[in-house]
């Protein structure tokens, strides 16, 4: 049964419960969902979401700035009022898994090794790596406040038991030797003492900044609508079929290089900035890559104009790497044709405000620091060494094998300063009239 209606069958059995609060708080709440489920689509989605996340005892809410814990069990017209369905902007609720659980959270403050803006770090891969281990492969990435801190949440295809679920998200972490610390990396559900409490995570959607971020849907940023979270959520869950490690001792995994999943799934400026950094690794990848070149240009390099868009998409195809061995569009895109006039159009409509100030942006900016700080580092290294070069183009290529920038990152307008020191350094002074003609 899908996780989903287990839940609600899960709510309707603690009717029968032998704590006469227990009851009487979930009929109260059973009549509130029916009657959300014969409401509006956002009312079916609180219906949902009631089921999915308040089933545990205790919760956690804000009273004068400080998060106190409320003993029994939240009721659904609550839930109403921390969502802001009654008018009010949402606020505060944290909450705690119930004996079984139809989710996995992973907690990851700003300041940890596997945040996205760690300079040092790991980032946010090493974490996705190890729950697939486990049969988790599709999360949805929330902003968990205006901190900057962020919270995975993967929707299971399946209720699971909280404590065997909390075990093995432990083990697939300690397994990959993860760090699982408070303010590092944290679990839901956690592996507890015999007499402790589950600890608490903050709910989707409750206010102070907790977004979740799916570009392709509207702004290409941020969003906070309950219906689309509901939507979402039911379409990833059935990528997240929990396999204990236990089950898979006898198993041989075996994994193709090439192959891809869905693109939707990685519909994030994270992943697309990588993927392009990758460039071509075999056939058949051209219309993957053209999806992705307009999002890197329009969204994070700010171009708002059709000129300029339509030549630095087909630019940045052409400086991939594996662009002249793989792509089976080669003419097309130097003589800027491949990428169409409406597919572009409809780009430039894309607005880059739902990425201001996220930790994606974030991200983005400490990258670019350190591309400016390696970039005067080989140039400085090169100098010494007393090399030269004909053209700017096999100064680049130099540069980029010494760890320097890639090319189309010294063709940037914004790193123009950076270019003409490693022209005025290592590249001769004969040949620069030669070089600004050929650009």
């Amino acid at each position: 049964m899908p996780a989903n209606q287990a839940a609600l069958q899960y709510l309707k059995s603690r009717t029968k419960s032998d704590n006469s609060n227990e009851q009487k708080c979930i009929r109260k709440s059973l009549i509130k969902i029916e009657e959300w489920q014969e409401g509006s689509q956002e009312e079916k989605a609180a219906a949902w979401y009631y089921t999915m996340f308040c089933q545990a005892y205790g919760y956690g809410v804000k009273k004068g700035g400080s998060i106190c814990t409320r003993r029994g069990w939240i009721t659904a017209s609550d839930l109403e009022n921390h969502l802001g369905l009654k008018g009010k902007a949402p606020h505060y609720l944290a909450i705690r898994p119930s004996k079984w659980v139809g989710w996995a959270a992973i907690d990851i403050d700003e300041g940890s090794r596997y945040h996205f803006a760690s300079d040092n770090g790991e980032g946010i891969e090493p974490i996705k790596d190890a729950l697939s281990e486990i049969g988790l492969q599709n999360c949805m990435e929330f902003q968990s406040s205006n901190s900057g801190g962020i919270h995975l949440w993967y929707p299971l295809a399946t209720l699971k038991r909280v404590w065997d679920l909390a075990r093995e998200l432990d083990a697939c972490f300690l397994r990959k030797g993860l760090e699982i610390r408070n303010g590092v990396l944290e679990l839901r559900p956690n592996t507890k003492q015999y007499n402790s409490d589950y600890l608490m995570i903050r709910g989707p959607l409750t206010g102070e900044g907790n977004r979740y971020w799916e570009p392709e849907h509207g702004a290409f940023g941020l969003h906070e609508e309950l219906q689309l979270f509901h939507k979402l959520w039911m379409e990833k869950q059935n990528d997240n079929k929990f396999k204990p490690l236990r089950e898979r001792n006898h198993q041989t995994i075996i994994t193709s290089p090439n192959r891809r999943r869905p693109v939707k799934s990685y519909y994030n400026l994270e992943y697309i900035q990588k993927r392009l950094l990758t460039g071509f690794t075999g056939r058949g990848q051209t219309q993957e890559l053209k999806l992705y070149s307009p999002m890197v240009a329009r969204l994070i390099e700010g171009i708002d104009n059709f000129i300029d868009l339509k030549e630095r998409t087909h630019e940045l195809l052409e400086n991939l790497p594996g662009f002249n061995h793989y792509c089976g569009h080669k003419q097309e895109i130097k003589k800027r044709r491949f990428i169409s006039k409406g597919e572009l159009i409809k780009c430039l409509k894309m607005t880059p405000g739902g990425y201001e100030n996220t930790w994606k942006e974030k991200s983005n900016v400490r990258r670019a620091k350190k591309s400016s700080e390696d970039a005067l580092a080989v140039i400085e290294k090169a100098s010494e060494e007393g090399m030269t070069f004909n053209s700017e183009n096999k100064a680049i290529e130099y540069l980029n094998g010494q760890g320097g920038p890639v090319k189309s990152w010294w063709r940037k307008k914004s790193n123009k300063q950076y270019l003409q020191i490693m022209k005025e350094r290592l590249v001769k002074k004969q040949n620069f009239s030669q070089d600004n003609m050929a650009a």
